[in-house]
């Protein structure tokens, strides 16, 4: 079945997926978001529970947030 959308709904979908902000996106970040959780919590636990102590070094080793962008090309080849 052909679906017919309106123009207005088109360019909404067309400009959020161009500025990253649809659907997939979310997906993507909030997934980035609990891989990141994931490593502090490996970080933490293991000086919490199995590192003798908590130094200035070990200190530079904290986890990063660094979100995984989709490149532009790919939002224009979605749907």
């Amino acid at each position: 079945m052909l679906l017919c959308y309106p123009p207005s709904l088109l360019t909404q979908r067309l400009l959020t997926s161009a500025a990253d902000t649809d659907v997939k996106a979310m997906v993507n970040y909030e997934n980035n978001v609990r891989e990141f959780h994931a490593s502090l919590r490996k970080f933490y636990y293991h000086h919490l529970f199995e590192a003798s102590e908590f130094s200035s070094a070990s200190f530079k080793q904290l986890p990063q947030f660094s979100p995984k962008i989709r490149k532009t090309q790919e939002n224009t080849n979605e749907d």
